[in-house]
């Protein structure tokens, strides 16, 4: 959608609740509309000095290591940066006060003149939202890729030119506070269960993905997995037009898979998208990211064969089922973003030998035996770390040997004794990395050091 009415915030008092890379972008582009910017957060940044820097000679004041309740309820307007949880004491004060509160995502929103492809799910965004943007750089249209990524929609709006399209990687969290969010091309890939620490429950959880539709009109399009049970039902108050995607079946409407050719039915009109043998990605989950990134680009009518040549191209992003070294005939895969179970059980179907399983960390309250008769069938044996890993064991310990490490190191070690040529040895934890790690591109990093180190022992 393009022409949005901007807010006026010049001379308004803004609190912006957390500190960490969108929050910063939020408050610098606040500050260049005339706002008088508060930055609030609960810690002290790490990287407090470079935040000062970054925000130096704007009309931004910080308030770190703490909120201050008045500080929120004495504001014109709250913006909460994704990490923030809506339900603290200083946001429901505001709310009380009757001081408006939304997401980053919605403000940005507010300033947004490109077209907008948004694209949601548990898992698979990152995958989709490079594939979509690569695509369209491939056709030469001027894209940017944004959102929950190392590119907040704030910063986007910064940049000089304007492009064409952003494409949007989107969290639940994000869309908790929408208003009149609305892409013109909305992407919803699956709903499994994760972040059940924030929800009260499934339902909840798939009410907040599903806000990505909230204000879509029938002008625009939304994209959805068919093979989800749920997802029709959920698409009866969706008002766009609907173009499902299916790996599973043949679609009378959407995009599918026949005889090794990617079709997209609509409107009447069957064409050929691509081939299966086009795409360089492994995983059936792949192939139904592919599917939702086809969907998206038939809605752009970008041309097949830009199309075709960037998925051969494709190979996939770090830690998201990378393959790091094969070692004595054993194979190593950092998939360290497999941070839920359904990411792992996506990464186990995907491999068809014996998996030395590296797994554990900070759980979302997930219930880990749903994936008993997977790691029955696939897994060899059962490296635990983390906090999560007593659950692990009593979930699976009688049907794989399990040991237990207290370093990612040590995990690398005892699954690389335990295997032998012909197995994988895969790190696919099912948890967060916050208990050991910075997060999980840190935890991946270090299990690829831990392989690559011992090719020298």
């Amino acid at each position: 959608m393009l022409g949005n009415a901007r807010m006026n915030v010049k001379g308004q008092k803004v609190v912006v609740a957390g500190a960490a890379r969108t929050g910063v972008e939020a408050a610098r582009l606040l500050a260049l509309h005339g706002a008088v910017v508060t930055l609030s957060d609960a810690a002290i940044p790490e990287d407090r000095s470079s935040v000062e820097r970054k925000l130096a000679g704007l009309n931004v004041a910080f308030e770190l290591g703490g909120h201050k309740t008045e500080s929120f309820t004495t504001a014109d307007l709250v913006i909460l940066s994704p990490g923030v949880p809506p339900a603290i004491e200083p946001v429901r004060a505001a709310e009380k006060a009757g001081i408006p509160v939304m997401s980053e995502l919605e403000f940005a929103y507010r300033y947004c003149q490109s077209r907008l492809v948004a694209i949601t799910g548990t898992n698979g965004k990152t995958t989709t939202t490079t594939l979509v943007h690569r695509l369209l750089k491939e056709a030469e249209i001027p894209a940017l890729l944004a959102g929950n990524n190392e590119l907040p929609f704030s910063r986007a709006l910064m940049v000089k030119p304007r492009p064409q399209i952003i494409v949007l990687e989107v969290s639940s969290f994000q869309l908790e506070r929408i208003e009149t969010f609305r892409p013109e091309i909305a992407v919803l890939l699956n709903v499994t269960p994760d972040h059940l620490e924030r929800y009260s429950g499934m339902e909840d959880y798939r009410r907040a993905k599903m806000r990505v539709f909230a204000h879509q009109t029938d002008s625009d399009t939304a994209i959805l997995n068919a093979d989800d049970p749920h997802m029709y039902r959920d698409a009866e108050q969706v008002q766009a037009r609907k173009l499902f995607f299916s790996i599973e079946r043949e679609l009378e409407s959407g995009v599918f898979v026949h005889d090794g050719d990617i079709i997209v039915r609509s409107d009447g009109t069957q064409k050929r998208l691509a081939r299966v043998d086009d795409i360089a990605l492994i995983g059936k989950h792949n192939l139904a990211n592919v599917l939702a990134t086809l969907g998206a680009c038939f809605a752009l009518d970008l041309p097949e064969k830009p199309c075709r040549r960037t998925l051969r191209a494709f190979r996939g992003l770090e830690h998201r089922m990378e393959f790091v070294v094969e070692r004595r005939g054993v194979t190593f895969i950092n998939d360290s973003k497999g941070t839920n179970i359904d990411a792992l059980e996506k990464a186990l179907v995907s491999i068809d030998v014996p998996v030395i399983l590296i797994a554990g960390g900070r759980g979302k309250k997930s219930d880990y035996s749903v994936l008993r008769d997977l790691v029955k069938s696939r897994v060899k044996r059962l490296v635990l770390i983390g906090e999560d890993a007593p659950l692990m064991e009593a979930a699976f310990g009688d049907l794989v040997p399990v040991s237990r490490a207290g370093s990612l190191k040590e995990a690398v070690q005892q699954a690389c004794s335990a295997a032998t040529k012909g197995d994988c040895v895969l790190l696919s934890p099912a948890c967060a990395s916050f208990d050991m790690f910075r997060n999980f591109e840190d935890r991946g990093e270090q299990f690829k050091s831990a392989v690559l180190q011992l090719k020298d022992e």
